[in-house]
C-alpha cells in the first residue's frame, strides 16, 4: 500500500483550529429550525406552492431583469461614441 502524497496546503488545512458556535446557541438554532419546519409542514397547498414554485420563479425573473439591465448599460457605456 502507497502512502498518500503529502501536500503542505493541506496539511497546514488539517491543523486549523475548529470554530463552532456555543452549545447554547447550536440549541436555539435547532429549535428554530425545527418550529419551521413544523410550521411548513402544516402550511396549505397555496403556500406550499409559493415557496416551491412562485417566489423561486419570480426571484429567478428578478434576477435576469436585473442581468439584462447591467448587460445593456454595459454595452451603452463600452460602445464607441
Amino acid at each position: 500500500m502507497t502512502t498518500p502524497p503529502r501536500d503542505p496546503l493541506l496539511q497546514g488545512l488539517a491543523q486549523l483550529p475548529v470554530r463552532d458556535v456555543p452549545p447554547h446557541v447550536a440549541f436555539r438554532i435547532a429549535r428554530r429550525a425545527r418550529a419551521r419546519l413544523m410550521l411548513r409542514a402544516r402550511q396549505g397547498p397555496l403556500a406550499r406552492a409559493w415557496d416551491a414554485v412562485l417566489e423561486p420563479a419570480l426571484t429567478a425573473a428578478f434576477v435576469l431583469v436585473y442581468l439584462g439591465w447591467a448587460v445593456q448599460t454595459a454595452i451603452v457605456l463600452l460602445s464607441p461614441r
